[in-house]
């Protein structure tokens, strides 16, 4: 495989704002979910709002819609927010671990790509114009908004940090 500074500046971005200690400026999404408990997790504010969790999953759900496009699979491209099927301990951890894993796999998928590669059409439908480094830089910053989301929704409930 070929130098991609494009590669390697979107896999950076991808595990800073993700992985657990790599948070720069501000801290990565397994950061603000470290130490977290179910009941937090699954705590919403008053009115509406989404909690942690749904925040996660619904993360998961656009990290899995990429994914499936890699496979040159057709995705909806419609906003999905899943509730936990339970609040229990299990639960919460299974829904980390597989956004976890979803993560790796895109992570993998960035790793074979050129620079050429990244500037190439995501294949979906005709309402729908981006290319690979657009969908990866998406992600990133749909990640970060979201980790700022769970940033906040920690302070409303009085969470210490560790």
């Amino acid at each position: 495989m070929s130098a991609s500074v494009l590669r390697d500046h979107l896999i950076w971005a991808m595990v800073h704002a993700f992985d657990e200690g790599k948070g720069i400026e501000a801290q990565s999404l397994l950061n603000e979910l470290k130490g977290l408990g179910p009941e937090q997790a699954a705590w919403q504010p008053p009115g509406t709002g989404p909690s942690i969790w749904t925040s996660l999953n619904h993360v998961a759900v656009w990290e899995e819609k990429i994914l499936k496009l890699t496979r040159g699979e057709r995705v909806d491209f419609n906003s999905a927010w899943p509730q936990p099927d339970e609040i229990t301990q299990q639960a919460w951890k299974n829904d980390v671990e597989h956004l976890k894993a979803i993560h790796a796999k895109l992570i993998a998928h960035l790793n074979t790509l050129s620079d050429g590669d990244l500037t190439q059409q995501v294949l979906n439908d005709d309402s729908h114009d981006f290319d690979w480094a657009m969908a990866y830089t998406g992600l990133v910053v749909h990640m970060a908004y979201h980790t700022g989301q769970i940033r906040m929704l920690k302070l409303l409930q009085g969470v210490e940090e560790e």
